[in-house]
């Protein structure tokens, strides 16, 4: 059993007999800044004296009391090395002394005392279990970043020693108030209802609140993924659901100025769809992947202007037996997990400054051509326009006039047309990359010369490109599992002619179109799939 500081046993010689000196006399001094409660005579300034019965300047006075003083037993030395009081004017000491005028015996601590089980041990003053040695009053008594907070009973302790730790937390900083592990943070594993606002989403690993970028990111509801409130989730209150073509057409018709909504598709088929929605709103439309939104109109099945922002995941647009399948003029349009298919004229027709977004999209069949887009911006990432076009098509994948475009890991593949071009016409001022990807025409040599874009490691059908790319020859249906069903999934001769071929860098996808995890570190498979 350790032998307690001889500091501490005579300090503590003392506290006990002031203790029931002032509890029988009315002098015990309860201020932590008392001599009595620091160091005797050694806290009063030279030539000043410790009186535990003196309220005030801390307890020092000018004069030593003595046993002929109303104050003589009060009187506090100071406490030397060795345990004893360095005047020997008072018998602390003494167990069961009799102080004057009170009639009363008090039991004093000995020289030498020994850990006691019920008081802890461990080295500084212990109480119970605690280390006193961080004794505090309120939080700013404690400066150590492991133990930050005064706890009930006057120790530091870490967030998870308060009573309530995450309300500990919050009062000390409203940015981190979650108490996990012992430390303040700002959300964590089953505490993420503390990100909102703009940053709704807890990265558990690091136990921060971010942005989301999917729409899985907000159950309840869908992601702004551009706008004011990019970032943010739609509230809940946002939401309808569809069942129907008149319920669908009656949700973007009744959206008004800067209104957001969230539509929820809860049928199957949506036939003879008609939409011209240029409202300065912001839609949602969310499917789970088996919903068709069909129509018969010479424009797009759904066609986008104004300062509209108009989301699409989980749906196909296919099947326009006259037109487009969708148009945008407005502010941008979003397609997730999504198909555009089947129409008799182009498949995204863009234009007016619009951006367009396509992630894990297939964009296929569309006789006219699939992308046709006059200004604005292309962002295209684990997406597929394949088999676009056709002999007397003008283009045939993609045709891009004045475009920002950053294409990634996605496939342009099989598609045809009348002119040189098949897979990326070029017409104006261009900008941009195509990087890790397959480009590859119903015909050899399908780039029209895009001065401005760089196509960088990637298969392609033509060399003098430029970049680090891959001369893999025309169109082979081989390389894919089902390209007729929109399936380009690599085979395995697909894997053996695309392999080490993508260089990931900074921006691009960290995973294909089936969340495969895409090397960052080594050579990989260009297009959408990682085998």
């Amino acid at each position: 059993m350790k032998i307690l500081n001889k500091n501490v046993v005579e300090m503590s010689k003392w506290w006990i007999l002031g203790g029931v000196a002032g509890l029988f006399a009315g002098c015990w001094q309860h201020d932590t800044n008392a001599c009595a409660n620091r160091d005797g005579d050694a806290s009063c300034d030279e030539g000043m004296f410790c009186d535990r019965c003196e309220p005030s300047n801390n307890g020092c006075v000018g004069n030593r009391p003595t046993e002929s003083d109303e104050h003589g037993p009060c009187y506090t030395p100071t406490v030397d090395e060795g345990g004893n009081d360095e005047s020997q004017a008072s018998s602390s000491s003494t167990v069961g002394q009799t102080h004057a005028g009170t009639g009363s015996t008090a039991a004093v601590a000995t020289e030498g005392a020994t850990d006691d089980p019920t008081t802890g041990s461990g080295s500084g003053t212990t109480t119970g279990s605690r280390d006193t040695s961080s004794v505090c009053e309120g939080d700013e008594d404690c400066g150590d970043a492991v133990a930050p907070f005064c706890d009930g009973e006057g120790v530091c302790v870490s967030c998870d020693g308060m009573p309530d730790g995450n309300a500990a937390c919050g009062e000390a900083d409203a940015g981190l108030a979650v108490c996990d592990g012992g430390e303040c943070v700002q959300c964590a594993a089953g505490a993420s209802e503390a990100c909102d606002g703009q940053t709704p989403v807890c990265d558990e690993e690091v136990r921060t609140c971010g942005a989301c970028v999917e729409h899985s990111e907000c159950p309840e509801s869908a992601c702004h993924l551009d706008g004011g409130d990019v970032g943010g989730c739609f509230d809940e209150g946002d939401g309808v659901t569809a069942g129907s073509t008149a319920q669908l057409e009656a949700a973007f018709s009744g959206a008004g100025a800067n209104a957001d909504v969230v539509v929820v598709l809860t049928g199957s088929n949506y036939s003879n769809v008609s939409i011209d929605f240029v409202t300065n709103a912001e839609v949602a439309v969310i499917g789970d992947g088996s919903q068709d939104i069909s129509g018969n109109t010479s424009g797009g099945i759904v066609g986008t202007g104004g300062s509209s922002i108009v989301y699409f995941a989980g749906v196909s647009i296919a099947g326009n037996i006259s037109g487009d399948g969708l148009s945008c003029s407005g502010t941008s349009v979003w397609l997730d997990d999504s198909e555009v298919r089947n129409n008799a004229q182009v498949g995204l027709d863009v234009s007016g400054g619009c951006a367009a977004h396509l992630r894990r999209t297939v964009v296929a069949v569309n006789n006219g051509g699939g992308i046709d887009q006059v200004g604005g911006e292309l962002r295209m990432t684990n997406s597929v326009v394949a088999l676009n076009g056709g002999s007397v098509s003008p283009f045939g994948g993609l045709s891009i006039d004045g475009v920002d475009i950053l294409v990634s890991y996605t496939t342009i593949a099989g598609n045809d047309s009348q002119n040189t071009g098949m897979s990326i016409r070029c017409s104006g001022a261009n900008t941009g990359e195509v990087r890790n990807s397959i480009v590859s025409g119903e015909d050899a040599s399908s780039v029209d010369p895009c001065a401005g874009v760089r196509v960088l490691s990637s298969g392609v059908d033509e060399g003098g490109l430029g970049g680090t790319n891959t001369n893999v020859g025309a169109f082979d249906p081989g390389w894919f599992s089902n390209p007729a069903m929109g399936n380009y999934h690599l085979t395995g001769s697909g894997e053996t002619v695309f392999m080490d071929i993508a260089d990931w860098v900074t921006g691009d996808p960290l995973f294909d179109v089936d969340g495969d995890p895409i090397p960052t570190d080594m050579p990989s498979f260009a297009g959408y799939d990682q085998p």
